[in-house]
């Protein structure tokens, strides 16, 4: 992705990374116990991810499901000769497709599967790198700005979404002046079915300037949280976490 990197710019005291949607995006793809000789290029006009769901293969194909925007979310990562558009900006629940036998130029697809702009997804962590059916994301209820904020400080909803259906199967949407911050995924028990669980989830509430933690019911995700912690505190913006259940550490 054309976040790219200038050494005269550097040198003079510039910034290291800034956004140039004159070059490509690059996916290679390589065999999982390949070598560096195997890797296969696809190209294609800019784009910018920061997360995914998940990836996995159905033999020479591989799928590869995340949040994808036309340019770089970031405003601050913009020369002062590109004019920053909030809306390319916008990052939606999207898949890209990777032949790794088709020809050379050949056998790459994307497909945006949901308009709303989605950020920090995440999938059952027992299926991953398998094939997954069940996702979860924060996003933005369509047509509602949430007073004003922009980027991540706009996510006031949890949705699950179904790869199979292609559409989200169930939503939370919070009350005024709250938003999410990155959930994580716990099984309901270890037999449990794919994306059957709870979502723990940070909520930010911005009259008081403090957080609520958040339990989720995957199952219904509309009835709103089965429990609601209000910590005394509040926490700094997090991101990237995972469950792991008490017999997993005790193993160690």
């Amino acid at each position: 992705m054309p976040n790219a990197a200038d050494l005269d710019r550097i040198k003079a005291g510039g910034p290291h990374w800034q956004w140039d949607p004159s070059k490509e995006t690059c996916l290679g793809v390589m065999p999982r116990y390949g070598t560096a000789d195997q890797i296969r290029w696809y190209r294609g006009p800019a784009r910018f991810t920061y997360h995914f769901f998940n990836a996995y293969n159905e033999g020479t194909t591989i799928h590869i499901d995340g949040c994808v925007a036309e340019a770089q979310p970031a405003p601050f990562l913009y020369p002062d000769t590109i004019v920053y558009d909030v809306t390319k900006g916008v990052s939606r629940i999207t898949r890209w497709t990777a032949d790794y036998a088709a020809d050379d130029g050949k056998g790459f697809e994307e497909q945006v599967l949901q308009p709303e702009f989605a950020e920090f997804p995440l999938i059952d962590d027992r299926v991953e790198t398998g094939r997954h059916r069940i996702g979860f994301t924060g996003a933005r209820v369509i047509g509602d700005e949430h007073k004003s904020a922009d980027g991540i400080q706009s996510l006031n909803t949890i949705i699950r979404y179904d790869f199979d259906k292609q559409q989200a199967t169930g939503q939370y949407v919070l009350p005024e002046h709250f938003t999410f911050q990155e959930p994580v995924f716990v099984p309901r028990n270890d037999d449990a079915p794919e994306g059957d669980g709870y979502l723990l989830a940070l909520a930010n509430n911005w009259t008081t300037m403090l957080n609520d933690l958040l339990i989720l019911d995957t199952a219904d995700l509309a009835a709103g949280p089965v429990a609601t912690l209000h910590l005394p505190l509040r926490l700094r913006a997090g991101i990237h976490g995972a469950w792991v259940p008490e017999h997993l550490i005790q193993a160690r």
